[in-house]
């Protein structure tokens, strides 16, 4: 499976999850927040194009201290490459935590609600990056309503509860 890469920085994040990072930017996002971070990450072949095996192979030889977050862009805009990825990592002993704005969860499309369920099971941490509770905020910001994020992060709270 191949992926879209914006960059990745080793070992040296202290904002994207618990302890040092390694922190993988993936390529492509819908929102176009104002004031984004990371612009050049929208557009989703401006990236680095690499498989599971090459990135498997690049975060075990230098990750130090075995924790990943994947951010972007939106890395669940390549769901199907996110999942493989966290299985394998999991495999190997790696904490994995995913750093989304949660646009790409459709609560009434069975497809999305079973990947995200899938990815649920393979993640460590999640990071939910709402930009504004206030719909009509949300939306002059990031020229989406945030209905979808906010039922995400419900459905997230919900399935770490039994943990």
């Amino acid at each position: 499976m191949v992926v879209y890469i914006n960059s990745i920085k080793f070992n040296r994040s202290l904002v994207d999850g618990p302890g040092v990072r390694t922190v993988v930017f993936f390529q492509g996002c819908d929102l176009h927040c104002k004031g984004c971070q990371n612009p050049s990450s929208w557009e989703m072949k401006n990236g680095t194009e690499m498989t599971t095996d090459e990135l498997v192979v690049i975060l075990k030889k230098e990750v130090v201290n075995k924790k990943v977050t994947f951010s972007g862009g939106e890395p669940l805009l390549q769901i199907d490459f996110v999942i493989e990825l966290f299985t394998l990592l999991k495999e190997k002993g790696l904490h994995t935590c995913v750093d989304t704005s949660g646009i790409t969860f459709q609560p009434d499309n069975q497809v999305s609600v079973e990947k995200h369920k899938k990815l649920l099971e393979v993640a460590d941490l999640f990071l939910l990056d709402i930009k504004h509770i206030d719909a009509a905020k949300h939306k002059e910001f990031t020229g989406h309503e945030n209905r979808q994020m906010l039922e995400n992060a419900v459905r997230v709270a919900m399935s770490r509860q039994t943990e």
